[in-house]
Parts: structure tokens; sequence; C-alpha cells
């Protein structure tokens, strides 16, 4: 499997190719005469490489906060589901480290005797979130 080249090693293959198999000396005479030339390609080059990388880092820099943003996003949504729900965390954990799916999660609601449960029941998208959140 071949690897695709870059720039600057395109470049030495270039300066490294015999022209119209001249002696060497002729060639020599050749890059001497045309050094200047490529020397500022290959440092327009070497920029373009470094610019590459660093926007390549900028792009793994905006992907990490971005993905923190949406954490902390999360983070807030589940602290207002419980807010409003006025959630026992202690009896929702005990669902959601026995990894029980939602369906049975509401009819556990459901069926309990506990006056206060009907007020547990989330929906679930709020069940996945806060399950993701506090696991």
């Amino acid at each position: 499997m071949s690897k695709e080249l870059t720039p600057l090693e395109a470049l030495e293959r270039i300066k490294n190719i015999p022209i119209l198999s001249t002696p060497e000396s002729t060639q020599k005479i050749f890059y001497d005469k045309h050094k200047k030339e490529l020397d500022l390609i290959e440092s327009a080059l070497k920029n373009y490489q470094d610019l590459t990388e660093y926007v390549d880092t900028l792009q793994g820099d905006r992907d990490y906060w971005y993905n923190t943003a949406i954490k902390n996003e999360n983070k807030l949504k589940a602290l207002e589901i419980i807010k409003e729900h006025r959630l026992d965390i202690d009896w929702f954990l005990q669902f959601v480290r026995q990894d029980i799916d939602y369906k049975y999660y509401v009819y556990c609601v459901e069926q309990g005797d506990n006056k206060f449960a009907k007020r547990f029941l989330l929906t679930e998208e709020e069940y996945n979130l806060l399950k993701e959140i506090l696991l």
C-alpha cells in the first residue's frame, strides 16, 4: 500500500531526478542556478505544512471544547430534571445500576403504592439522559 507523499517529500524527489540523463555535474549546475526558486518553494511548502498541522490542532481543540460544552449542557439538563421531579436519586439509581430498561421502570413507578412515586415518572429521553449522566 503506497503512502501519499507530502509536498516536501515530492519536492525532494524532484530535486533528485536526473535531468535528461545528464552528468551529475550538469544537474548540480542546474540546481545551483535555480536554488533560489527551489528554496522559495521549499519554504512555502514548510509553511503550508506547519499551517496544516496548526489547523488540525485547532480542529482537535474545537472538538474537545464542543464536546465539553455538550456534556456540561447535559449535566445542567439532568439537574433540572432532578429538581423538577424532586427525584429521589438513591431510588432512581437502583434502576439504572441494574440496567433496567425504560418500560420496566414505568411499570414499577405505575404499580408502586407510594403516592409520591408518580412525580418520579420520567419521559424516556429524561430517563436515558439521567442514566448516562449518573453512571
